[in-house]
């Protein structure tokens, strides 16, 4: 995943449009946000996810209307 996550890295930095949510680093810091299989999140870690994922969808532009 790191050579991806390194395109959208450069690429959030040229867009004001795509903001990220550093689910790594969330899980680095408290590794029970993830199930037994390392992969999946658990239940407490959806929902610990949705907060910043919310606030980035706040933090996008407004597109104008036509």
């Amino acid at each position: 995943y790191e050579p991806f996550n390194d395109v959208l890295r450069a690429e959030a930095d040229e867009r004001s449009n795509l903001v990220l949510v550093d689910w790594v680093h969330m899980v680095e810091a408290d590794p029970g946000l993830l199930a037994a299989d390392g992969v999946h999140g658990t239940e407490h870690g959806y929902a610990a996810r949705a907060a910043p994922v919310a606030e980035a969808v706040r933090l996008c532009p407004v597109r104008a209307e036509s």
